[in-house]
């Protein structure tokens, strides 16, 4: 929202709230608290406000005189926008002048007079659209006449203040980024990202189904080394094409590993790009029993001792090897293991395809959630980290977390919606290891947004980028946008506010 239209106190204003979708991620600053413009821009701006202020004063004189009140109060709510010490909207609208505050304030709220007589209200719209679009034709103009001449944040805010003039003139909306959609007999204005959303999720369901559909049956697999050395009791071992699944688990679980993936190399390179390929002897250890997961660790050549002493407290590790594929995955419960298997392997993914580490733990963080939710409907692997700087008034985020039922794009929302202006710059600086729960809701969040909002391509390019380390996650997610961090955070709550769900229903 425009901070001008908050410090008019006009919310509920009919022509206010179609002017103020919640999807706008707009600029933060208004039109009048830009940088300076050129003179001639202001001039030739002033000049249509001028002849728009004079129209505007002429109606509401002439809605008075006619009774039709409310819409008296909605021209000078439009005096307002282009002139907010106008006195006499000023009165109408019942301020007062504070001048021990110096500003204009309501002793009481403001409630909408009566409409009028049918006939007069209608003629009164009339003019009214009238008005407002021969003010939004002029000022385009004088925006194009000075395009280049005046920065990109400037025209963005002077846009804003046409679009709360006409909510519904395509071509502020388009200028904007909005894109109309019929929705019975209204035109519905959202966001291009938030409406191609809608399409490339059932194109995201549809891949995922054809990976389903996809997975072969498993076939039992001999051991190899060191497997066939390790003081553990093998109970299955089979596999397929893709990926070996060697356990103590039930064979229900090992074949439910093995379809993961199998479908894990024909779905990431949809949702990612890539052409990685499941490398030879791709293996999961599926340790169910405590007793085997620390035979496994301690009997496991190569691993060091310190991965010895704190792979017991994980869920799961990488087993040594040179470009060996082997990850134990020892879990507490069944889907706690399936979890954590494909978490790695999508990890892993990132790693070989986009050199995305845990360094860069939003996208390693974020990513691998986002795929759990879509394939598993599961987001257990993860780590967060409780910091001397986490406000202690904040939502215990950690705890929402762990509600397999919450929606964590609504949780995002929350914490979006009063978090400080630089607060998903933190969230991608930090590797795995630092992140708070905030940041890991947020990194999903994000990975969401681009790959749902903006496509596969957009998401590939961004990890070329980042993974190369030629720019850091913050440049390159502001030059990709075309915005700095605070109004990214707010396109990212406008797009969560539009589309919401996590679901796919």
């Amino acid at each position: 929202m425009n901070r001008l239209l908050l410090s008019l106190g006009l919310l509920s204003a009919p022509l206010l709230l179609a002017a103020a979708p919640t999807a706008a991620g707009f600029a933060a600053e208004p039109a009048v608290a830009s940088a300076a413009a050129p003179d001639a821009f202001d001039d030739a701006k002033r000049a249509a406000e001028r002849t728009y202020m004079t129209g505007l004063e002429e109606l509401a004189d002439w809605c008075h005189g006619e009774k039709a009140y409310r819409l008296r109060d909605k021209a000078y709510m439009a005096v307002l926008l282009v002139d907010p010490e106008h006195k006499k909207a000023r009165k109408f609208l019942k301020y007062t002048f504070d001048r021990k505050a110096k500003e204009w304030i309501r002793k009481r709220p403001y409630k909408e007079p009566k409409k009028g007589k049918p006939e007069i209200v209608k003629e009164g719209r009339a003019r009214r659209t009238a008005l407002d679009s021969a003010y939004v034709e002029a000022q385009l103009a004088v925006i194009e006449e000075f395009e280049g001449k005046i920065s990109p944040k400037r025209q963005r805010g002077e846009l804003e203040v046409l679009m709360a003039a006409a909510p519904d003139h395509p071509r502020v909306r388009a200028l904007l980024g909005y894109v109309g959609v019929k929705r019975g007999d209204k035109i519905v204005w959202m966001t291009k990202a938030a409406k191609e959303t809608a399409e490339r999720r059932e194109a995201i369901v549809a891949a995922l189904d054809e990976a389903r559909d996809a997975v072969p049956d498993v076939e039992d697999i001999d051991l190899l080394s060191p497997e066939d050395e390790l003081a553990v009791e093998w109970t299955v071992q089979l596999g397929n094409d893709r990926v070996r699944v060697i356990g103590d688990v039930d064979e229900d679980e090992a074949e439910e590993a093995a379809a993961i993936g199998h479908l894990a190399y024909d779905f990431l390179p949809f949702m990612i790009g890539g052409t990685q390929q499941a490398p030879p002897d791709f293996t999961y250890y599926l340790l169910a029993d405590e007793g085997s997961k620390n035979d496994f660790i301690s009997s496991y050549p190569g691993l060091s001792d310190a991965d010895r002493e704190a792979f017991p407290t994980l869920r799961s590790g990488w087993m040594p090897g040179n470009r060996v594929w082997r990850v134990g995955c020892w879990a507490e419960e069944v889907e706690q293991r399936l979890d954590v298997a494909l978490k790695q392997t999508t990890a892993a993914y990132l790693q070989y395809e986009y050199n995305i580490f845990t360094k860069r733990g939003w996208l390693s963080e974020g990513f691998g959630l986002y795929i759990n939710q879509l394939v598993l409907n599961t987001r257990y692997s993860y780590s967060i980290t409780i910091t001397e700087y986490d406000d202690p008034s904040r939502p215990q985020t950690d705890r929402e977390m762990a509600d397999t039922e919450e929606d964590w794009l609504e949780l995002a929302a929350r914490i979006l919606e009063d978090a400080s202006p630089t607060l998903l710059a933190k969230t991608l600086g930090r590797n795995t290891t630092q992140m708070t729960a905030d940041d890991v809701v947020l990194a999903y969040a994000l990975v969401k947004y681009l790959r749902e909002g903006y496509g596969r391509d957009a998401l590939a390019s961004l990890c070329r980028q980042i993974g190369k380390e030629d720019v850091s996650s913050v440049v390159a997610l502001e030059k990709f946008f075309d915005a700095r961090i605070p109004d990214i955070q707010k396109k990212l709550l406008g797009w969560i506010e539009e589309v919401g769900g996590n679901d796919f229903e």
